[in-house]
């Protein structure tokens, strides 16, 4: 589980690093290799990490649920996530990922 927490908190260390690298909508001269050192960076403890989480603890937590509490925790994640990014998320990202 630490594991996880560290690829977490690297995950979104990287993440700032790329917005703030990119947030004019440019990359800076000179700025180009750390961009993409960080997107590869990413990609890398991205595929690892969501491999683990879904094929064991994502796995361990469903089968301790039973099958209402499944589904009251899938409408608060829908419920979440339609708060933190008005709507659906998955369809506004990939709007967002369009635009570029």
């Amino acid at each position: 589980m630490d594991i996880l927490l560290t690829q977490h908190k690297r995950g979104r260390e990287l993440t700032d690093l790329i917005r703030d690298k990119c947030k004019t909508g440019r990359i800076a001269a000179g700025g180009a290799e750390s961009v993409v050192g960080g997107l590869k960076t990413f990609a890398c403890i991205y595929d690892a990490h969501a491999a683990y989480e879904n094929t064991i603890a994502f796995q361990a937590r469903k089968r301790s649920m039973s099958v209402l509490q499944l589904r009251q925790a899938g409408e608060q994640f829908g419920e979440i996530e339609h708060a933190a990014f008005e709507g659906n998320g998955f369809d506004i990202g990939i709007d967002r990922i369009a635009t570029i």
